[in-house]
């Protein structure tokens, strides 16, 4: 919020209203998940390696049937260095 980006909340019960963003945990669920990987060693491998798939080898419908690194630009918004701290109106702030 601080940095301009704005929260989108889709209403309750209608996945559908973010439906790519609920494709890929559905994908992500049957392939990785079920069953689940002996270990969270092995886990975050297994989930490495598909992130790196379905980013860069894995053609999506929504794309055109691009892989999603063909699409994607880095922001060449700069990030601050330090951000001010939340104020809280009506709370008593930390010290320090």
């Amino acid at each position: 919020m601080k940095l301009g980006i704005a929260v989108e909340f889709i209403d309750p019960g209608h996945p559908e209203q973010n439906g790519a963003h609920e494709q890929m945990h559905r994908v992500y669920k049957a392939e990785i998940l079920t069953p689940a990987a002996p270990g969270l060693r092995r886990l975050k491998r297994l989930t490495r390696h598909w992130c790196w798939e379905y980013n860069y080898q894995r053609p999506h419908e929504g794309l055109g049937m691009a892989v999603p690194a063909d699409t994607y630009r880095k922001s060449r918004r700069r990030m601050p260095r330090r951000l001010s701290p939340w104020k809280y109106h009506g709370l008593v702030q930390p010290a320090g």
